[in-house]
C-alpha cells in the first residue's frame, strides 16, 4: 500500500519510525561534543518517540515486560536503599536522577516500536548507521587534527593529550554502537535476488570495525580498544562455534564477575602484582577494586545505598596504603562491584538478571544478526567491567541506542509464498518458498524456481495420523477438521468407547491394537500411513481451515524434511498464548514431516523425538490445542505426567541425560523453569493463570524426582 493511500494506523507507525530515526541519528554524534549531556539529548529526541508511540495506541505506550520488569525491579530496589543507607540524602538525589533516566528507557522499549514493519525498521537502521558514521568521522577528525571541533565549540585550552583524553567517552560509546551499525551494513535488507549485488557489504562492515579499532588505538581509551577486540572475538566465535556458545560464555562471565566482588577485598595490589611495575590506570583500577571489595564485606546484604561510593568511610591508614588516590573514588569502575557495593546482594542479583535478560533476547534476532548483537554485548561487558559507573546517564544512553537498534530489527519473514503475498511490506520470499508473490522481481523469481518441483509433477499426498485412547468426546471434531487430508488414519489403542464408530463414520482407516508405550503406537501409525507427508494430530487438537490451506501450500513447495507448527493452547475456551514450556505445554510442535523421517523415543511421557532431513520454515497459522478443561484438569495432568516421568526415572536408575538426579538439582529447576515460563515466555501477561502455569512447570521435575525416590524405597508388594 502506498503511503498516500495508507491507513491512519500506517501513518501513525510512519511517524513513530521517523521520530525514532531522528533520535538514533542525533544522539551518537552528540557524544563527541556533549558526552556528559547525552541524557538531555536523549530526552529531547526520545520524548517524540514516546509521544508517537502513545498516539498510535491512544494512551501510554505499553513497555515490553521482559525488559521493563527487571529494570523496574532494579530501580525500585535502588530507591528502597534510602531506608537503610547512612547517606539517605545522597541516595535520594542519586535515585531521582537514575529513576528519571530509567523511566525514559522503559518507555522507549515499547510495543508499538516492536510492531514496526520492515521498511520502517530499515529507515531507523539507516538513520543509526548514518549517526554512527558521523560519530566515527568526527572522532577521526578530532584525533587526527588536535580536536578542532572540541576546542572551538567548547572553548577548551590545554595540551593535546589532555584534550584528547576528554574524547574517551565518545570512543567507548563508538566501541558499542559500531556493532549495530555494522550489522546494518552487512545484513539489513539482504534478499536472495540481491545477495550477489551486495557482496561488498560484509567487507564494508569489517572495514568499519577495523576503522573503529584504529581510532581507539589512536586515542587514550584502553577500555574502548579492549571493547572492540572483545566484540570482534565474540563475533568471530559466534560464526565459528555458534551464537549459543557465545551466549553461554557471556552469561558465565557476568555471573563470575559479580561473585568476584567480595573476593577482591583480599586481592591487595601487592599480592596481585608483586613488584611488577604497573601503569597508573592499571594500578588505579586495582586499588579501587580492593577498596570496593573491603566495603562490600562491611555491608554485604543491603549495601551502602545508591550513589554513595564517594562518601564511604575510610581510615587514614587505609588511604596511606594506596598510591594513586587519596580519597574514596567516585565509583568503583566496575558495574558488578558497584551493584553489590551500593545495593547489596539483592541489587547485584537484579542487575545480573537484567543483564542476562538482554543477552538472552539476542536469540530473537535473525541468525545473521546475532553475532553482531553478541559482539555489542561483549563490548558492553568489557567497558562495564573496567570503566564507568553503572548509573552514568550518558553510558545508559549509549546502551539504549544500541539496544533500540536491535530491538526494532526486522524479524525473519515467513518463507512460504502465501504469507509473503499477504504481507505488503514483507521481504521477498526465501529461495525455498513457493513463488506466489505477485510483485516478485524477475531475478528473484528465477532463483526461486530452481528448487521447485517440475511442472506436471504429481502433488504430494498427505496422511493425517490420529492416535486415540477412549477419545470419543473429542474425536469427532478432530476428524471433521482433517477432511482436507488425502488419508485419515486413526490408531485406536485399547479403546472401549465409541471411538471406532466415530472413525468409521468419517470413513477413516483404522488400526486397532494394544501398545504399552507412546513410541509403540506412534510408530505403528507412522508405518501404516501411506502419504508422502504425515501430519500427527491428537484428538484434543483442531486444524483450522487457514492452517489446512497453509499445510497444503507448504508440502507442495517444500524441499525440507519437517516443519514446526505453532500451537495456540486453550484452557477450556480461553486461549492462553504465553507462559507455556518447560515440559508443561509447548508453543510449537514438529508434527508435519515426510514419511520415514521421524522417530519416537521410549520414554513414557515427553518422549525424545528425532528427525532426519533438513528442518524447514515454521508455519505461521497456529494449531488449536484444547489442552485442559479447567484448573482441576491441569492438576490431574500434572499428577499423571509426574507419575509417568517417575517411572522413567526409576527405569534409568535416577540418571537423566547422563547426570544423576538429585534434590538440589530439581529444586534449582523449580526456580529456573518458573523464571523461564513466567518471565522469558511472558507468562505474566496471563495474570494468575500465568503464575499457575509457571509454578506447575517448575514442580514437574521436582515432583517426578520425589515420586521416583519414594517409590524406589517402597517395599515390594
Amino acid at each position: 500500500m502506498s503511503h498516500s493511500l495508507s491507513s491512519p494506523r500506517q501513518r501513525e507507525a510512519d511517524w513513530l519510525a521517523a521520530a525514532l530515526a531522528l533520535c538514533v541519528l542525533v544522539v551518537p554524534p552528540a557524544a563527541v561534543l556533549w558526552p556528559k549531556a547525552l541524557t538531555a539529548v536523549l530526552l529531547a529526541t526520545g520524548a517524540p518517540v514516546i509521544l508517537a508511540a502513545g498516539w498510535s495506541v491512544r494512551g501510554l505506550p505499553r513497555p515490553v515486560g521482559a525488559i521493563a520488569a527487571p529494570l523496574a525491579a532494579v530501580l525500585v530496589w535502588a530507591g528502597c536503599s534510602v531506608l537503610w543507607s547512612p547517606f539517605a540524602a545522597v541516595v535520594g538525589e542519586a535515585w531521582a536522577r537514575t529513576a528519571s533516566g530509567g523511566l525514559l528507557v522503559i518507555l522507549l522499549f515499547n510495543r508499538p516500536l516492536a510492531a514496526l514493519d520492515a521498511p520502517q525498521c530499515r529507515l531507523v537502521l539507516r538513520a543509526l548507521g548514518l549517526g554512527v558514521g558521523v560519530l566515527g568521522v568526527a572522532l577521526a577528525l578530532e584525533l587526527l587534527a588536535d580536536a578542532p571541533l572540541y576546542r572551538t565549540l567548547r572553548g577548551v585550552e590545554g595540551s593535546n593529550e589532555e584534550v584528547l583524553t576528554r574524547l574517551n567517552r565518545a570512543l567507548t560509546y563508538l566501541a558499542v554502537l559500531i556493532w549495530p551499525a555494522a550489522a546494518w551494513i552487512a545484513c539489513a535488507g539482504r534478499t536472495p535476488a540481491r545477495m550477489a549485488a551486495w557482496r561488498w557489504r560484509p567487507r564494508a562492515a569489517a572495514l568499519a570495525v577495523l576503522g573503529v579499532l584504529t581510532l581507539t588505538g589512536r586515542g587514550y581509551s584502553n577500555a574502548a580498544t579492549l571493547a572492540v577486540l572483545a566484540g570482534a572475538g565474540a563475533w568471530g566465535l559466534a560464526h565459528m562455534a555458534g551464537p549459543r556458545v557465545v551466549r553461554r560464555l557471556l552469561v558465565g562471565g557476568v555471573v563470575a564477575a559479580g561473585l568476584a566482588g567480595p573476593l577482591l577485598a583480599g586481592l591487595t595490589v601487592e599480592r596481585w602484582a608483586g613488584e611488577t611495575a604497573l601503569s597508573v590506570p592499571v594500578r588505579h583500577r586495582l586499588e579501587i577494586y580492593e577498596f570496593g571489595g573491603r566495603r562490600v564485606l562491611d555491608r554485604p546484604l543491603l549495601g551502602w545505598g545508591l550513589g554513595t561510593t564517594r562518601h564511604l568511610p575510610v581510615a587514614a591508614e587505609e588511604i596511606a596504603h594506596y598510591r594513586v588516590f587519596d580519597r574514596p573514588p567516585t565509583h568503583p569502575h566496575n558495574h558488578w562491584l558497584e551493584a553489590w557495593l551500593e545495593l547489596g546482594a539483592p541489587g547485584w542479583l537484579l542487575v545480573t538478571l537484567l543483564t542476562l535478560t538482554v543477552i538472552g533476547r539476542t536469540r530473537r534476532l535473525p541468525d545473521t544478526v546475532q553475532p553482531f548483537a553478541l559482539a555489542s554485548c561483549a563490548a558492553t561487558l568489557v567497558i562495564g567491567t573496567v570503566s564507568y559507573s553503572l548509573w552514568s546517564g550518558s553510558w545508559i544512553v549509549a546502551l539504549t541506542i544500541a539496544g533500540l537498534a536491535f530491538f526494532v530489527w526486522p524479524r525473519p519473514q515467513p518463507q512460504d509464498g502465501r504469507a509473503a503475498a499477504a504481507a505488503p511490506h514483507a521481504e521477498p520470499a526465501a529461495p525455498h518458498a513457493e513463488p506466489t508473490a505477485p510483485h516478485a522481481e524477475p531475478a528473484a523469481m528465477e532463483a526461486l524456481a530452481l528448487d521447485q518441483p517440475p511442472r506436471g509433477a504429481a502433488a504430494p499426498t498427505l496422511t493425517a495420523v490420529v492416535v486415540a485412547h477412549n477419545e470419543a468426546a473429542r474425536l469427532d471434531g478432530c476428524l471433521a477438521a482433517l477432511a482436507f487430508a488425502d488419508e485419515r488414519l486413526v490408531v485406536l489403542d485399547r479403546c472401549t468407547d465409541d471411538s471406532a464408530a466415530i472413525a468409521a463414520r468419517h470413513r477413516c482407516r483404522m488400526l486397532e491394537g494394544a501398545w504399552p508405550r507412546e513410541c509403540d503406537r506412534r510408530h505403528a501409525g507412522l508405518e501404516a500411513a501411506g502419504g508422502d507427508w504425515l501430519l500427527e494430530i491428537d484428538a484434543d487438537e483442531r486444524v483450522t481451515p487457514a492452517l489446512a490451506a497453509e499445510i497444503r501450500d507448504t508440502i507442495t513447495g517444500s524441499t525440507a524434511g519437517h516443519h514446526a507448527v505453532p500451537v495456540l493452547n486453550h484452557l477450556g475456551s480461553r486461549p492462553v498464548r504465553y507462559g507455556w514450556g518447560a515440559s508443561f505445554g509447548t508453543g510449537a510442535k514438529m508434527i508435519l514431516f515426510r514419511r520415514g523421517t521421524k522417530t519416537w523415543g521410549p520414554q513414557r511421557v515427553h518422549p525424545d523425538v528425532r528427525f532426519s532431513g533438513q528442518k524447514g520454515a515454521r508455519l505461521e497459522t497456529p494449531l488449536l490445542h484444547f489442552v485442559d478443561d479447567d484448573v482441576t484438569d491441569m492438576l490431574a495432568r500434572l499428577n499423571r505426567y509426574t507419575s509417568l516421568r517417575a517411572a522413567d526415572l526409576r527405569d534409568a536408575g535416577l540418571v537423566w541425560n547422563g547426570k544423576r538426579e538429585s534434590l538440589a538439582r530439581n529444586l534449582g529447576r523449580l526456580v529456573t523453569r518458573f523464571y523461564k515460563c513466567y518471565i522469558r515466555r511472558h507468562g505474566y501477561r496471563e495474570g494468575a493463570l500465568g503464575v499457575l502455569i509457571a509454578l506447575l512447570a517448575g514442580l514437574f521435575p521436582l515432583l517426578s524426582y520425589l515420586k521416583a525416590r519414594i517409590d524406589e524405597h517402597r517395599p515390594a508388594g
